[in-house]
């Protein structure tokens, strides 16, 4: 029942709506539509974090080998 699906936000509003029934602003469109920075940012991080320290184990196990 998708027709049936509780649309009400935080406010307890309609969502997609404003109290005069309009739709959202295109500012606030343009907000939710736009991917955050600051995880971009932080995957980023993480995966280059994460390969270093892969490349770092791989280092010890290929040294520790040739001994």
């Amino acid at each position: 029942m998708a027709d049936m699906a509780d649309t009400t936000d935080t406010t307890g509003e309609a969502g997609g709506a404003d109290a005069t029934g309009s739709a959202p602003a295109p500012a606030r469109r343009q907000i939710e539509d736009k991917f955050p920075r600051g995880i971009l940012v932080r995957v980023l991080v993480y995966v280059f974090a994460g390969h270093a320290l892969a490349a770092f184990i791989y280092l010890l196990f290929t040294l520790g080998g040739n001994q």
